[in-house]
């Protein structure tokens, strides 16, 4: 993770930082001009450190204690605090001359209310913060922790500024960050918790197998015990079993859920999780973004951010200042990250599969085709490169759905997992046929199958 500089730049306190800096020397009061020139020397040592680092800097405006207050709650989200360890700095400045004398005085005007939105520079220069459902960028005390609104804005920045010119040498140093960061394993499992045990299988141990013996621990109403087990079908399930994903999404995550709302100590676990996942956060990354909305419906944390996201699309001041791709992450989102039973409900269960299937046909294709006359090498290969994220995430979504969609169609009737295969255009006789089931996806309805209690043929 990258070092985040923390300055509190205060122009008119008793003492300078410089003083406070020295140990085994007494406080030296200065006059008000001098403090006010070492508030301004720290905030350009801010400055140039951004610069040198290829980073961003993140100003908060503080001239009160609620105000400095609710600055370091806005930042003190996972994955805000995530996106700031990879790209930015941050100082905190209690004297409004010094932000005028740094945006020139033609920043925005600032507030004197808690609440605002931070400023931030980019190269010692103002740079526009995306904008996109800014009255749902504030969260409420108890969804601060789970909140990814301002760390999604400060990316769709950045990500805007990708056909700039002069901005080129920094976005080539974001995405690198970005391509290093990749989310660790965490190991919440095998730590004891106040009241959570660890719980640290065998290396070899199946996924369904530990399900079952969590369902065996709730029925012997040793809930904290399984809060435990889920811990760890959450943590290394897929990575056990590469088909159980689909499982775990749809079956594993409403089980998490009831076990939450029946022990509070499954919950405070949960939470744990969830905020370890959003430490790591890329928002960007639709099928990480996916698995934390999920995380924070088991923990009834979410409607903040979905709320985010829905205004943000269909606002219409922001839903164009959101990259293309991403918009058609967050329309996703919204329609799929939920465990309710998908089929229930839904007259033809098996369209929306094959219309992801043909989505991410047409995304393939399009990150196939030569360029067009009319279009520079560079401009398209830009364009591919956005996508990719979304190609990515609609793959895993097909696949996801498909599985947990099958399980749930056969659950309801004999005849509704084959008619479901049908209508998505997957009735192929054998693997590796046009319109056949991969070996991957046979093995994720089959797992989700098993998981949900049904008997696939």
């Amino acid at each position: 993770m990258g070092l985040v500089l923390s300055l509190t730049l205060v122009a008119n306190s008793p003492m300078t930082q410089s003083a406070l800096a020295q140990p085994g020397k007494p406080p030296t009061t200065t006059t008000p001009e001098a403090r006010t020139q070492a508030a301004r020397a720290e905030l350009m040592a801010a400055v140039s450190a951004a610069r040198g680092e290829g980073k961003l800097l993140i100003v908060t405006y503080s001239n009160s204690p609620s105000n400095k207050a609710a600055n370091q709650r806005a930042l003190s989200s996972g994955p805000t605090r995530a996106f700031i360890a990879r790209h930015a700095l941050v100082a905190d400045v209690t004297d409004v001359g010094l932000i005028r004398e740094l945006t020139n005085d033609k920043g925005p005007a600032l507030s004197d209310k808690p609440g605002g939105d931070p400023l931030v520079f980019l190269d010692g220069k103002l740079m526009a913060l995306n904008q996109a459902a800014t009255e749902v960028t504030n969260p409420p005390a108890k969804a601060v922790a789970g909140s990814f609104a301002l760390a999604a804005r400060l990316d769709w920045s950045v990500r805007r500024l990708q056909s700039a010119k002069a901005h080129a040498a920094f976005v080539v140093r974001y995405d690198q960050r970005d391509a290093a960061a990749n989310a660790a394993l965490t190991t919440l499992h095998n730590t004891d918790g106040q009241k959570v045990p660890a719980f640290d299988p065998a290396p070899d141990s199946k996924p369904l197998d530990v399900l079952d013996q969590a369902r065996a621990a709730i029925k012997a109403k040793k809930l904290e015990a399984a809060a435990g087990m889920y811990t760890w079908l959450w943590e290394r399930g897929p990575s056990a079993d590469a088909s159980f994903e689909p499982a775990l999404l749809s079956v594993v995550a409403p089980e998490m859920f009831l076990l939450a709302g029946a022990s509070p100590a499954a919950k405070d676990r949960f939470i744990a999780l969830r905020n370890l996942a959003g430490e790591s956060l890329l928002t960007r990354d639709g099928v990480a973004l996916h698995r934390y909305l999920i995380l924070c419906r088991i923990v009834e944390d979410e409607i903040f951010n979905l709320t985010f996201l829905d205004d943000a699309l269909n606002q219409p001041a922001s839903a164009l200042s959101i990259p293309p791709a991403d918009r058609r992450t967050a329309e996703l989102l919204l329609r799929h990250c939920h465990f309710n039973d998908p089929v229930k409900g839904v007259a033809e269960p098996g369209a929306l599969i094959a219309g992801l299937r043909s989505r991410l046909d047409e995304l393939r294709r399009d990150a196939q085709e030569p360029a067009k006359a009319a279009e520079a090498d560079a401009a398209r290969a830009a364009r591919v490169k956005a996508q990719a994220p979304l190609v990515a995430y609609v793959s895993w979504l097909s696949d996801v759905e498909l599985a947990r969609r099958y399980a749930y169609a056969l659950k309801a009737g004999p005849e509704g997992g084959q008619k479901l295969l049908t209508k998505a255009g997957l009735a192929g006789a054998k693997s590796g046929d046009a319109g056949a089931l991969s070996l991957a996806q046979q093995a994720m309805l089959a797992t989700t199958c098993k998981a949900l209690g049904v008997t696939a043929p």
